[in-house]
């Protein structure tokens, strides 16, 4: 079982220290990797991984038509691949992270369901659970069963409460469910699920979480979604009606709701970070290897496409987008021993998502018309199919919006994240970083540039903390929280780029991709901060307001 780290672990974080105004480069050096032996682990289970999908035909990374089963996850989830180890054998992140990125491989729906089904299905709840009912119900119905979390109501995410309500019988032993969850992954296919409902009773309402298999009398799997992107996942609806489920079969306690259940935002993160980020890095590489393969072989009046000079432009930089997503993953999963990587998991979502997306973007804008036609239709015209990255450009939007939109995940991070440090006034900001002597000239000035940068950060979100001294009235001001946990997202990627490119001994490309990928993040940083000084254009409401003009409600 995995060992939980905690936001409130005392290891430092170097996302927090980053937003603080510092640059821990005693944390980033030398810069993790993994050891032989575990790697040598991760490639014997790799192995075996890829033995199980031969069964089940070749890899699918384009399209498929072809559903996600139930017999499929079973096999995936086998204690030898990725199901419930003992201590002693448990994974590493970064082998469950390579296990799950190649399981995107295969297909990028099967990456997802796979992910869901390990990190936000009922066993990965065992750390959080004493000794008990709740316990023992999860350890007799995970084995060779698939699990689901059904938190989003059908009336949409983002609210405080749920719609979905729990209402207490038999003197409070046990609740009824009723309503209805939407957008659920694997629930077509799922045996044990998690819901999310609010309590109705005389107390103040609360979110509860309750376990329950979905033979329980009352359950209804619903409607099948048909998503954009990922082809071929599970995700359905739920209906519950008058569903039953013991008081025991909740975590946490019942009268204080799930904010009363310690390190539980702290599994959603990680979870959150291995579902999005695996099939996100996956689709990276492929967006890349295809755009490479297709300018290497096309020819425009005679000349290879990638003897162009925007077109070389274009390829160095998606280039340099794999490599910073690969840095990122890289301090996520190995950093866990020096740092409390939790903060950098929870921004990890949306710069996974988006660098996806601009890769997949660009890697289309590349291959012309060939980067929009389908798999299927290539392969109608006797084409290779393997080298489309049409099917990768809805995927990668549709990673966008997993685990919550990225617009919303930055307001979440900027409240919950970024400005608590800096309404606590015991944290200074921090005073100028001393730059590793040994970096290379050209990732010098990128370090000089984010040590100016970092500490210009940190003394505006101190502003912003004196402008509106009650963090709700901070709140109300969307932007703000959303705009600088952007900018502190972007200059941590930065941060891992060049640390990772400049490590002593490191060959000149690696410094060559970071150089690239910096001078594109710093771009992006400017106009986040130009966006920030904008404010609210005049006329905002009046716009909106003549655009709801009868639309109906």
């Amino acid at each position: 079982m995995t060992t939980l780290m905690t936001a409130t672990s005392s290891l430092p974080s170097l996302f927090d220290e980053l937003c603080l105004g510092r640059i821990r480069w005693d944390l980033l050096r030398p810069f993790p990797i993994q050891g032989a032996t575990d790697r040598a682990h991760g490639e014997a289970v790799t192995g075996e991984l890829n033995r199980v999908l031969a069964k089940y035909g070749e890899p699918h990374h384009t399209d498929t038509s072809a559903l996600i089963t139930k017999e499929l996850l079973c096999d995936l989830a086998a204690p030898e691949l990725l199901g419930p180890r003992p201590a002693e054998t448990e994974l590493s992140d970064t082998n469950l992270f390579r296990l799950l990125e190649t399981a995107a491989d295969w297909t990028p729906a099967l990456g997802t369901a796979t992910a869901v089904n390990r990190l936000l299905g009922a066993w990965s709840y065992l750390p959080l659970t004493q000794d008990g009912r709740l316990r023992e119900f999860i350890l007799a119905n995970t084995p060779g069963r698939v699990g689901a979390g059904a938190d989003t109501d059908l009336s949409g995410a983002g609210s405080r409460l749920r719609s979905v309500t729990a209402t207490p019988v038999d003197d409070g032993s046990a609740f009824l469910l009723n309503g209805t969850k939407a957008f659920v992954t694997n629930a077509p296919i799922a045996d044990i699920i998690d819901v999310s409902a609010t309590v109705v009773d005389d107390a103040q309402p609360r979110v509860v979480l309750f376990f329950l298999t979905t033979d329980t009398p009352g359950v209804e799997i619903g409607h099948r979604h048909d998503l954009t992107g990922p082809d071929g996942l599970p995700n359905g609806m739920v209906r519950l009606t008058d569903v039953r489920v013991p008081r025991e079969h909740i975590l946490g306690d019942a009268d204080l709701g799930w904010q009363s259940i310690p390190d539980l935002t702290s599994l959603m993160v990680r979870a959150r970070f291995f579902v999005v980020s695996a099939p996100s890095l996956s689709l990276i590489k492929h967006c890349v290897r295809s755009a490479a393969e297709f300018a290497a072989r096309r020819l425009v009046d005679q000349v290879p496409l990638v003897e162009y000079d925007y077109i070389e432009h274009l390829l160095a930089g998606i280039g340099a987008e794999r490599f910073a997503a690969q840095s990122l993953v890289d301090w996520c999963t190995l950093a866990t021993g020096r740092a409390n990587t939790i903060p950098e998991q929870r921004v990890a979502k949306n710069l996974m998502s988006m660098a996806c997306w601009r890769v997949a973007d660009q890697a289309t804008s590349i291959m012309g018309a060939q980067g929009v036609e389908t798999a299927a239709g290539k392969r109608d015209r006797g084409a290779p199919a393997a080298g489309s990255v049409e099917h990768a450009l809805r995927t990668a939007r549709a990673m966008r919006v997993a685990g919550g939109v990225d617009f919303l995940v930055d307001y979440l991070a900027g409240c919950a994240g970024v400005f608590p440090l800096h309404y606590d006034a015991a944290q200074p900001v921090g005073s100028s970083t001393v730059i590793p002597a040994d970096l290379p000239d050209p990732l010098r000035g990128h370090a000089e540039f984010l040590t100016w940068e970092v500490h210009r950060f940190a003394e505006r979100a101190r502003a912003f903390v004196r402008r509106y001294p009650d963090p709700a009235q901070l709140h109300e001001r969307q932007a703000i929280p959303i705009l600088m946990n952007r900018i502190a997202s972007e200059l941590l990627a930065m941060v891992l780029t060049v640390a990772r490119a400049g490590d002593p001994g490191t060959d000149p490309l690696p410094v060559d991709l970071a150089n690239t990928y910096c001078a594109r993040a710093r771009r992006r940083i400017a106009d986040a901060f130009r966006e920030l000084n904008d404010g609210t254009p005049p006329g905002r409401r009046r716009i909106v307001r003549e655009l709801l003009k009868g639309v109906s409600k």
